[in-house]
C-alpha cells in the first residue's frame, strides 16, 4: 500500500487577495496549523500543496486583504 506524500487543493482565486491553506487532524480542536500563508490570488486556478505527511486531514482556505 502507497501513502501519498503530497495534497493538492485547488481553488479560482480573486487578485489582491491572499491565501492560506492551513490543516487540522481532528475537527473538534479549535485551532489549524499554517502550512501556507500569504499566497497572492492570480485571478485564476491557485494551486495550494501540502508536502508533508498527516496522516487523515482536514484542510481549509483562509482568503483575507494582503
Amino acid at each position: 500500500m502507497t501513502h501519498p506524500t503530497n495534497t493538492l487543493i485547488a481553488v479560482l482565486s480573486v487578485t489582491n487577495r491572499a491565501y492560506d491553506l492551513q490543516y487540522q487532524s481532528n475537527l473538534t480542536e479549535t485551532s489549524w496549523v499554517d502550512i501556507l500563508t500569504n499566497v497572492p490570488g492570480s485571478g485564476g486556478p491557485l494551486a495550494l500543496s501540502d508536502t508533508n505527511q498527516h496522516g487523515h486531514a482536514f484542510y481549509r482556505v483562509r482568503i483575507s486583504l494582503p
